[in-house]
């Protein structure tokens, strides 16, 4: 039997029951019945679809048809992608071009995806009416068209003419798009709990295989790529520490953004907690995505994570009892790992204090200090070739590339100081925002705070993460889509703020009445 048919049932034997768990969790609760059954038969069809077409070029096709005609009866777009991006390994291909474009775009599973189901929603959401609704989380909407412009403004200076039409092409459809979308679409408490529901869905069932990955020694999307007629080609960092523990990549074809995506269902998982039908389901999900986390091996995004949680349990009303319950039960935790055979393993292996692999730390302070020489010859607006400079060459490795690993720093080289502050100008707004909107009592119920501390958490559990993975593969765009959660999360919250305020001078005004009038506060009595 070939490798990827083997896989495929590894895949469906734990989506299967994974599915039917989750059905009797969320539906009812965060997800409709008819709407969770077509969202899951559509992954199970990409998924078959990705496994058994046998081209990518057909599965590309086929795949498309079959989202655009389902997403005709799909109220929540967003929720669909959520639910559907890490189905499938982002595979790249260019499309022939003609003449003297050698290609039109690059696609992969997420820009069919984008193609497929956010762009129909755009063009139902333009012959709609203009939304009317405003507040200060519209800012976030300037601040990320202005990166966008700098953006392809600053590549034309340095790019073909064709290039910088493909550039800006991929910034429309990567990031503003989905941002978009998601942010038009997302109108209701209840399809922001939807949204982050599917994301986390779908994260847990890529952790089950991430640990399945780990503990069998077997990448099991890697044999898609024969599969599909695409070219072989390993991915990086394939082990760590002496025994050569596999590093689990699934779907995201990176372990470093593997343990980035389940940094941040494990997050949202904790804003949804209550809204599942029972407390062991919850604590279940939970542990599902710690596990898929370590099995990425990948101490970037476990700080991240770490980062990310104490955010989240600090944060909000009662974030001081939250943290010290969440110290003593990290202390407590820890303390029976030590009593385990694996306590040294696992130590060793921990950011900072660990002995495996010192050298990831040490190319990363390296990366810092010549990047450093590099910015401060053009430290305005950079330069796109950075990695042609001289002094960057003493950073290329064994793969005989130089990995900036750090997004922060790929980002400052590339378009300079301009470029970076414009870049983190829309998240800090919005993270600004996030924060004031959990001081406000509308944010206090039991339904907005934990999604706005898991939001906030997640924001800070991303700003951490990208610090030592550059933007490759799902990471950026989970980012992205994380601000477009952020944003709506935001408006959900004004928007809850207004009513609770006219609530409140509808009461004033009428107890005020009632003590002008002594009739009417004698008939009140």
């Amino acid at each position: 039997m070939p490798e990827h048919f083997r896989a495929l049932i590894v895949v469906l034997g734990v989506a299967i029951p994974a599915f039917w768990v989750a059905r009797r969790a969320v539906v009812g609760r965060l997800m409709g019945r008819e709407d969770f059954n077509r969202r899951c038969k559509l992954w199970f069809a990409v998924t078959l679809l990705a496994f058994l077409s046998h081209d990518f070029w057909l599965y590309t096709i086929f795949a498309s048809l079959v989202l655009l005609m389902a997403g005709k009866k799909e109220h929540n777009p967003a929720a669909l992608y959520a639910l559907l991006v890490v189905a499938v390994p982002g595979f790249e291909q260019p499309i022939p071009g003609m003449g003297l474009m050698e290609h039109i775009f690059a696609i992969n599973h997420v820009r069919m995806l984008h193609l497929a189901i956010l762009l129909p929603a755009a063009l139902r959401l333009a012959r709609q009416p203009s939304d009317p609704a405003s507040g200060p989380w519209r800012i976030c909407d300037g601040l990320l068209l202005t990166y966008l412009l700098y953006s392809f403004v600053h590549r034309s200076m340095f790019d073909s003419v064709t290039g910088t039409m493909r550039f800006g092409f991929y910034l429309w459809l990567d990031i503003w798009l989905p941002y978009f979308v998601v942010t038009r679409t997302v109108r209701s408490v209840a399809a922001l709990k939807e949204c982050m529901a599917s994301l986390t869905l779908a994260v847990s069932i890529t952790a089950v295989l991430a640990v399945f990955e780990m503990t069998r020694h077997w990448l099991l999307y890697e044999s898609l790529r024969q599969a599909l007629g695409l070219p072989i080609s390993l991915p990086m960092y394939l082990t760590r520490g002496e025994g050569g523990a596999l590093r689990a990549n699934v779907t995201s074809l990176n372990a470093i953004a593997l343990g980035y995506t389940m940094m941040i269902a494990l997050i949202f998982s904790m804003g949804l907690a209550r809204q599942l039908a029972a407390r062991w389901q919850a604590l279940f999900s939970m542990l599902v995505l710690a596990a898929g986390l370590f099995a990425a091996l990948s101490r970037g995004p476990w700080v991240g994570a770490a980062a990310g949680i104490v955010a989240a349990m600090a944060l909000g009303p009662g974030g001081l009892k939250r943290l010290v319950a969440l110290v003593v039960l990290g202390a407590m935790g820890f303390g029976v790992l030590l009593l385990t055979p694996y306590a040294d393993d696992f130590i060793d292996l921990l950011p900072f204090v660990g002995t495996v692999e010192p050298g990831s730390v040490e190319y990363r302070q390296r990366l810092f200090d010549v990047s450093m020489i590099v910015f401060w010859e053009s430290p305005i607006f950079g330069v796109p070739d950075f990695l042609l400079h001289p002094a960057m060459q003493v950073m290329r490795q064994g793969q005989g590339i130089i990995d900036i690993v750090n997004t922060y720093i790929g980002v400052a080289l590339s378009s300079g100081a301009v470029g970076l502050g414009l870049f983190v100008a829309p998240f800090l707004w919005i993270g600004l925002l996030l924060w004031r909107s959990l001081r406000k009592p509308a944010c206090r119920d039991e339904e907005l705070q934990p999604l706005g501390r898991s939001l906030l958490g997640a924001l800070v559990g991303v700003a951490v993460t990208i610090a030592t993975v550059s933007s490759i593969t799902v990471i950026p765009v989970f980012y992205w889509m994380l601000l477009a959660l952020c944003v709506t999360f935001v408006r959900q919250a004004d928007a809850a703020s207004v009513k609770d305020k006219s609530h409140a001078d509808v009461r004033a005004a009428t107890y005020g009445a009632r003590h002008d009038n002594p009739y009417l506060g004698a008939l009140s009595q």
